[in-house]
């Protein structure tokens, strides 16, 4: 009775470590539970890795994961997608707001570069759709 109560503990025990380990490691691979220091640093300083589970735009890196027109992987640059969102310059009163966003219903598509981790290598080009349409 004891051998299989001891039994049932180590299964137990095991399973749950192997839960912990697994969540962890999803965690970590996908990029969740990452904060602004944990990103790797390029050469130059600067942040890089994905922004896919940031709850804020101040959580995001320097260099941010993207995809380019052209399927190649890389990074853009968090400057360049705030400049194009609006995040640069938030309005500072409401008839602000609604010129920006009358400035932003004309459909357009912004191109920004996509470059390598080191931040200076273009290796592409990054689109974004900005409209209502």
């Amino acid at each position: 009775m004891i051998k299989q109560s001891l039994k049932i503990s180590v299964i137990v025990a095991t399973f749950l470590i192997g839960v912990l380990v697994g969540v962890f490691s999803i965690q970590t691979a996908f990029g969740g539970g990452l904060e602004e220091n944990d990103y790797p640093k390029n050469g130059a300083g600067e942040t890089y890795g994905s922004a896919l589970f940031v709850e804020s735009s101040e959580e995001e890196p320097d260099l941010i994961s993207a995809i380019g027109t052209n399927g190649t992987n890389g990074y853009v640059k968090k400057i360049d997608l705030d400049e194009v969102t609006g995040e640069a310059d938030k309005p500072k009163s409401p008839v602000e707001a609604l010129k920006k966003q009358e400035e932003r219903e004309r459909n357009q598509d912004i191109e920004i570069p996509l470059y390598k981790e080191d931040g200076k290598t273009i290796i592409g080009k990054f689109e974004i759709y900005i409209g209502t349409e």
